[in-house]
């Protein structure tokens, strides 16, 4: 994804949030129809940079009722003038926005042909196509341009639209030679939270306007959008925008060390986790934090430690090989020569732990990251804390729905929605982990571009609450810690499935640490 330019570009809008910068361009002066041919100019030049040549290729332009049509016949009309050979068919309507009717009677005034597919045109001359004909139509067709429906999709497509698709797609898995684009967004996706109704169209390109809608970068609609790219036109964005994009240029790094520098500057963290089944998620999440640069880190000692460099706080437990309230004297008293507090990798999920977490969370104010058996036993608990300012929640996706009492596919029908939810009941820190990970602080949200799903394994969120914890000891603020550590544990996994070329665990996102801080440095503009 490289579309993110500027910081402008890096913006992520919702459906509404768009329209308000497309109202705000128009009341500076800009006329609807003037952006609209900005747009499809704009579609016709990112097209014909990809034809071999205009002038032999086949070209098919699905255009629905609205300005999405509108803008699909801005393009037919520029290919055709280019020398292509265009068909467009025009989902039937009662009716059509303003503006594509100005632009369906300057296609046809030019010279071009619309065919009508469905019931409801009554009245105007147009003519129709029917099913066997759309078919022979997609068969030869080198291109289809898919301007059915535009961002204000909240339900599946119907009718003659629903029609159109269910035909291409069919086509599609019967020939699939035709490439198909989508302009701004593939029809059948809402652009708010990346839900994909059916049916829907699979796109091999996107070409949104102005700006990513930032539901594309969601899965499962992140599958159907194919390539993504954008066409500038001159909207003013700099409307509010709940969402950006995480880019390199933005993100914090830690300060140089000084020549000089000890480890007392860089911070300690106490890693709280472990049990006598799941000694290792602590120990993953201590040396991560080592390696995000933290000076010392201790962590709760259930078994042996891999690694000689963590040190160990042996704490009295109940004998039943989990952490309970015998240790919490111990456990806050350590906590005040620590400067963040990590709790839950691997502690189990025991209702005496539980006990010990709400206590460590109520008399523990140091940045604190709330991770794995940790959120589950907040969510199981029932307590109605609300004021986790000083905390970090990191939940997965099961996690998260427990903790909004919910179903997991519920929260994955909106990611979005359900990081702001959290964060605004907790007033904490959420970092909704998945594809494309969700930074939200109950006011603003960031989405990260890295990562790959060879990263779904055991230990990787360990790793990535170790990150974490090592750039809060460095006394990051919360929020760019978080952003920072997202983007860097996905780059880290990038570069460790790039060199072993298919499955890594979570020492291999651990070894790549140190190059995914390289890489972030030479991108945002830092040294080497």
């Amino acid at each position: 994804m490289n579309w993110a330019a500027s910081p402008l570009a890096a913006r992520l809008p919702s459906q509404a949030e768009m329209a308000a910068m497309d109202e705000a361009t128009i009341s500076a002066g800009v006329a609807a129809l003037e952006l609209m041919e900005r747009a499809g100019r704009g579609v016709y030049e990112t097209l014909a940079l990809d034809l071999k040549t205009i002038e032999t290729a086949r070209i098919s332009i699905l255009c629905g009722p609205g300005n999405n049509g509108g803008d699909g016949l801005v393009v037919a009309r520029y290919l055709r003038e280019a020398g292509a050979e265009v068909k467009v068919v025009l989902s039937a309507a009662r009716r059509f926005s303003p503006a594509l009717d100005a632009q369906l009677d300057k296609f046809v005034a030019g010279g071009g042909s619309v065919h009508v597919f469905g019931q409801g045109m009554e009245g105007r001359s147009l003519a129709p196509i029917v099913t066997h004909e759309l078919a022979d139509l997609f068969k030869h067709s080198d291109l289809i341009v898919d301007a059915l429906l535009g961002t204000g999709q909240k339900q599946a497509p119907r009718g003659s639209i629903a029609a159109l698709v269910e035909l291409l797609r069919a086509s599609l898995s019967d020939t699939g030679s035709a490439r198909v684009v989508a302009i701004d967004i593939p029809t059948g996706i809402n652009a708010d939270s990346g839900e994909v109704y059916d049916p829907c169209v699979r796109a091999d390109q996107t070409i949104s306007i102005e700006l990513i809608k930032r539901g594309l970068l969601q899965y499962p609609a992140r599958e159907y959008c194919g390539e993504l790219k954008t066409v500038p036109i001159g909207i003013n964005c700099e409307g509010q925008c709940e969402f950006e994009l995480l880019t390199a240029s933005a993100l914090t790094l830690p300060v140089p060390r000084r020549p000089d520098a000890h480890k007392g500057e860089f911070g300690h963290v106490l890693v709280v986790g472990g049990s006598s089944r799941m000694p290792g998620a602590a120990a993953l999440c201590a040396i991560s934090a080592l390696r995000a640069g933290a000076g010392l880190v201790t962590k709760t000692e259930f078994g042996s430690c891999f690694f000689p460099e963590i040190m160990l706080e042996p704490v009295e437990h109940c004998g039943l090989g989990y952490l309970g309230l015998e240790a919490a004297n111990q456990l806050i008293e350590r906590a005040s020569h620590a400067t963040v507090l990590v709790l839950g990798p691997g502690m189990g999920r025991a209702p005496e732990t539980g006990e010990l977490l709400l206590r460590l969370l109520s008399e523990c104010l140091l940045p604190t990251v709330l991770d794995a058996d940790g959120l589950n036993l907040l969510a199981s608990s029932g307590s109605r804390l609300t004021s986790l300012k000083h905390v970090i929640l990191t939940p997965h996706p099961g996690e998260a729905a427990r903790l909004l009492g919910e179903t997991t596919a519920e929260v994955q029908r909106d990611r979005y929605s359900a990081a702001a939810r959290i964060a605004k009941q907790t007033s904490a820190l959420v970092v909704l982990k998945g594809a494309s990970s969700i930074v939200h602080d109950g006011t603003r949200g960031f989405v990260n571009p890295t990562g790959n799903p060879y990263m779904a394994t055991a230990g990787s969120g360990d790793v990535l609450a170790g990150i974490l914890a090592g750039l809060l000891a460095q006394r990051m603020s919360a929020l760019e810690a978080a952003k920072t550590a997202v983007f860097l544990h996905g780059r880290a996994g990038d570069l460790a499935h790039a060199a072993s070329k298919g499955n890594i665990i979570a020492g291999d996102i651990i070894s790549y640490l140190g190059a995914a801080f390289e890489s972030l440095r030479i991108e945002s503009g830092g040294l080497s």
